[in-house]
């Protein structure tokens, strides 16, 4: 009898351990479901060409979403349409007219913006706007690849958008880059970039997969933005979003007007830099030049305009120091090197960073080298991506075509989180060593990462 208790015993006490394993199990499962929730997956789709006798118009203007409309502000009917899609919610900006390369001037209308404007011609072109459509928010560029790169006249658009407090949507018509990113983030002017055109093809098969892209976008990033038109493409895009958004509505995306992401874009996104080296670990040098100094100046200065830019940024250090406690040892030794890399890993994942730019100066053995090198990881597509963009905003500030490079660099292979390491000159070099010691010039490094760096987060 003592047998049968002992073993019902000893039976209960391993099924309440089974019940209490469970049990954390399911805790530990819906902790983990709580933490991998979706983040939000929101979509501004903005449709140009409002204001004349375009196709589509009436059809765009059915739909039931809260989608932002473009309006030229010269044409007939710009005041009618936009007073029209302003009642039934739709939210309007201007669709300013830009000169662009080797097109026809009567496609740009009665007005437009051009490089031969003078400031008091641009700010009396964008008021008069305003005053034509004053529920506008914002302004985007309608054609413009002369016009957005050149500098003067984008500082002078600009300018007076931010005296007037409007936003500025980048179209990214501008081959081989509009300048706009670089001027609004020094005037720390609210603004965004356009991610895909829905409709480069009348075909709706076409629009559909431009549409899928798109999506795929704001899943990545929570956040994306689609231009389509009205107008020979109209009636057919008009057709596609509304047989198509239902379903991705379903999916969980979320169809907002541009302002939201205006209001939101960046302060979600948290930037991971990391001023390379430090402590005893002074990197490479030249005489009183020392890597982790420029290193550590860059990327402080690199990290404020990112802030102005609505970012959130973590530096793995912010002063002379190493993050690991082993720093007191010899450099030549160099027993801290791995922990403190692998601390720097530890916390840019703590901080939930998006991207990660370590921040280095290169050194070769033939003083002939020397400009600035975006490195990635071969492991992370999303990395290399990263590289490349950046690397073709660095291009644009020096006299040398480089190519992004692959590397095994420790802080890369070892983190999930997409990042590139940019080795920001040779201090083997004089005329590098010369241009890492002006501001200016590393101001525009700067504003060459920014720039990459937003094409892809």
């Amino acid at each position: 009898m003592k047998v049968l208790i002992i073993k019902r015993r000893f039976f209960l006490f391993i099924l309440a351990g089974i019940m209490i394993g469970l049990g954390f199990w399911f805790i530990r499962a819906a902790d983990l479901q709580t933490d991998s929730a979706p983040s939000p997956k929101k979509v501004a789709i903005v449709i140009d060409d409002f204001g004349g006798r375009a196709e589509g118009v009436q059809e765009m203007m059915a739909l039931p979403y809260p989608l932002t409309f473009a309006v030229l502000p010269f044409e007939e009917f710009s005041n009618r349409q936009a007073e029209q899609a302003m009642k039934k919610g739709f939210e309007i900006i201007v669709h300013m007219p830009f000169e662009a390369f080797g097109a026809d001037p009567r496609w740009y209308g009665k007005n437009y913006i051009s490089t031969n404007s003078s400031p008091a011609e641009i700010r009396e072109l964008i008021n008069e706007s305003f005053q034509i459509m004053p529920m506008a928010v914002g302004l985007s560029n309608h054609m413009g690849s002369k016009a957005t790169s050149d500098p003067k006249v984008m500082t002078e658009v600009l300018k007076e958008l931010k005296r007037i407090k409007r936003f500025y949507l980048d179209s990214k018509t501008t081959f081989p880059a509009s300048t706009a990113p670089k001027i609004a983030t020094e005037l720390n002017l609210p603004f965004i970039q356009r991610d895909i055109f829905l409709d480069n093809t009348n075909s709706a098969n076409a629009m559909r997969r431009q549409l899928k892209e798109l999506m795929e976008q704001a899943r990545s990033k929570g956040m994306a933005v689609g231009i389509g038109h009205v107008g020979q493409t109209g009636p057919a895009l008009a057709a596609v979003l509304r047989e198509e958004l239902p379903k991705y509505e379903k999916e969980g995306f979320h169809f907002v007007p541009l302002t939201e992401l205006i209001d939101k874009h960046n302060q979600n996104i948290v930037i991971g830099i990391d001023p390379g080296h430090g402590g005893i670990d002074s990197g490479t040098k030249w005489r009183n030049l020392l890597e982790k100094d420029l290193n550590l100046k860059f990327s402080q200065k690199l990290a404020q305009r990112l802030k102005k830019r609505g970012y959130k940024v973590v530096l793995t250090r912010e002063t002379d120091e190493l993050l690991t406690p082993l720093a007191h040892y010899s450099n030549t030794e160099r027993p801290y090197k791995r922990d403190d890399l692998q601390r720097r890993v530890l916390k840019m994942k703590a901080a939930k960073a998006s991207a990660i730019i370590s921040i280095h100066a290169n050194w070769s053995k033939s003083a002939y080298h020397r400009g600035p090198i975006a490195y990635y990881s071969a492991l992370s597509p999303t990395g290399q991506k990263m590289a490349q963009q950046v690397q073709e905003h660095l291009n644009r500030v020096q006299p040398f075509r480089k190519l992004p490079k692959p590397c095994n660099c420790y802080i890369l292979m070892q983190s999930e989180i997409p990042g590139i390491v940019v080795e920001l000159g040779f201090l083997s070099n004089p005329d590098d060593r010369k241009l890492l010691q002006d501001d200016k010039y590393l101001a525009q490094l700067e504003s060459a990462i920014i720039s990459g760096l937003e094409e892809i987060i």
